[in-house]
């Protein structure tokens, strides 16, 4: 996807500059700074325990998106291979972070939801037929 944004070129001299001291590729830094917004702008300042089991079960669906899967699969792919570009291996390592933290965060949903319910977190996970993905 192409997305064209019009800067003040102050501003775009700026962000090119720490882009270019962070090493990392226009595309690989506007995903790290999306994704550490959207974990500071998600309203995750509410306790699980705290939840309904509506809500509970909403969070637990929020998942990594398909193509986000595939890329990572690719990418995981590549470095077993060892061709992994310098921008791929930043890529993969932002995308193995957005993973982890969702996976955590999932985990963190479901285990409420298992006391909420009162059954093991094995059984809730059976019910639900959630299982690890395969990479």
């Amino acid at each position: 996807m192409a997305l064209t944004i019009n800067l003040p070129k102050n501003k775009e001299q700026e962000i090119l500059h720490k882009i270019e001291l962070e090493g990392l590729s226009i595309e690989n830094y506007f995903l790290q700074l999306h994704n550490t917004n959207a974990n500071l702008e998600a309203p995750n300042n509410i306790e699980p325990d705290k939840l309904s089991e509506k809500e509970l079960l909403r969070k637990i669906n929020l998942n990594i998106s398909e193509p986000e899967w595939l890329r990572y699969s690719h990418l995981i792919k590549l470095r077993d291979k060892e061709r992994l570009t310098e921008e791929e291996y930043q890529e993969l390592c932002a995308l193995g972070e957005k993973i982890e933290s969702a996976g955590a965060e999932r985990l963190e949903y479901l285990a409420a939801l298992s006391k909420l319910r009162g059954v093991s977190l094995k059984k809730l996970m059976n019910d639900l037929n959630i299982k690890p993905r395969k990479v």
